[in-house]
């Protein structure tokens, strides 16, 4: 199962770090650290199955001595490092063009130099680390100003770019863009997502970073605490998510009887529209052309007190020429007095 992991950190001289050695370890190589005279031999750690440079067309030894030879300051910050897990769904190839993919996508947008390692290609702790210097390249071999990835916020805000956190954010995202679209190429239905569970709306604990002390003290005594303790987080995360499969197929279900009582409502109510059309309303074949002295006169059809058309046995000519133009509608003796408002007793008698 594809899962989200990159952890990016600084290499900082007030912290101890060089960036020549951390070059050396990430490499396999041996690195001579020309500020400190320190020899860094790593050619022994096993498992760097790809490395390639990024940006520049020198040795990794000049790269690295160039970066800390550029920092004047004590605690100066000579290499910032990006490590990401690689999808073992993937195959060794697309590994290694997917981390080059983001090693190229660094160069570009920050100008800086990428040195790109991969550990354990093909395995199930595929990862890459993938180291950067501080200061843009120029022509590929010299470092000049420092990336805007490096700025103070006053500075950004200054320059109209983004927050130091929003860009971080963003470099997180792009991660997750490259990983999925190399899954969906590789014809893989599983996708990762940069943000944290919090961020998700999930309430699932995160895995913890086991790490390879862990793994080889649980390989040689069949117990290790971080690895028993991931183990019921990825156990929680299992049990976490058959629940959330459950709610969401609950939610199909009231939202089809929600929609099955809609559309049993507008049933009843279209066969109470129909019932009143079908008893309230006049034929069409009883409706007559009116008399040219109605037309004349614009009158309409007389209704008695309940607001129905009045039948008459007579004709218009009973009342004269002039019938159209009385102003109250015809009322019988018996609408008369009797009117809507008006209520009958048993015995079915006015009062």
């Amino acid at each position: 199962m594809a899962i989200y992991h990159q952890h990016i950190k600084a290499i900082q001289r007030s912290k101890g770090k060089s960036a020549v050695a951390a070059a050396a370890y990430r490499s396999a190589s041996l690195l001579r650290d020309k500020r400190t005279g320190e020899v860094h031999d790593y050619t022994k750690k096993e498992r760097v199955d790809f490395s390639s440079i990024i940006g520049w067309l020198d040795t990794r030894e000049a790269l690295w001595n160039t970066a800390e030879s550029t920092e004047k300051r004590k605690d100066a910050t000579t290499a910032r490092e990006y490590e990401v897990s690689l999808p073992i769904e993937l195959h060794d190839y697309q590994q290694q063009s997917l981390a080059t993919q983001y090693g190229l996508w660094l160069h570009k947008e920050y100008g800086v130099v990428v040195d790109l390692n991969i550990h354990n290609i093909g395995s199930l702790n595929s990862h890459a680390h993938i180291l950067t210097t501080t200061r843009m390249v120029e022509n590929e071999r010299t470092l000049t100003d420092k990336s805007p990835r490096e700025w103070s916020g006053t500075r950004r805000v200054k320059a109209g770019l983004i927050s130091r956190k929003l860009d971080l954010i963003a470099a997180r995202e792009k991660w997750a863009q490259l990983c999925n679209t190399a899954l969906k190429d590789a014809g893989h239905d599983e996708r990762i997502d940069h943000r944290t569970y919090a961020d998700q709306g999930i309430l699932i604990p995160p895995q913890i970073h086991v790490g390879v002390h862990a793994l080889a003290e649980h390989k040689k005594t069949g117990s290790s605490e971080r690895v028993e303790k991931n183990d019921e987080i990825i156990a929680r995360q299992k049990k976490a998510r058959e629940l959330i499969q459950e709610k969401e197929l609950l939610q199909n279900q009231i939202s089809l009887l929600k929609f099955h009582q809609f559309l049993l409502h507008s049933k009843l109510n279209s066969e109470k529209i129909n019932y009143y059309v079908a008893h309230f309303s006049i034929p069409e074949n009883d409706i007559k052309e009116p008399s040219t002295t109605a037309k004349k006169n614009h009158q309409q059809a007389q209704l008695n007190a309940w607001g129905f058309p009045i039948e008459h046995s007579h004709s218009a000519d009973e009342y004269g020429p002039d019938w159209g133009a009385i102003d109250e509608p015809f009322i019988t003796e018996e609408d008369y007095l009797y009117t809507p408002d008006m209520e009958i007793d048993h015995d079915d008698k006015l009062y």
